[in-house]
């Protein structure tokens, strides 16, 4: 889960994106993800929270 900020703009001089961009991205991912996961596969050890925020 991710960690509550102040504000937006803490937000975005964390990470380099608004909130809502970073929620929509979160919202495809997770989509992706569970088409993906329908053939089987491995549990990831990091949730996808985390992954977006490395890949940013």
């Amino acid at each position: 889960m991710l960690k509550k900020y102040k504000d937006d703009q803490e937000f975005y001089s964390l990470v380099g994106i608004k909130p809502q961009t970073f929620y929509k991205m979160l919202e495809i991912l997770k989509i992706a993800e569970s088409k993906q996961k329908y053939y089987g596969g491995r549990k990831n050890k990091i949730v996808i929270e985390g992954r977006l925020l490395m890949t940013l």
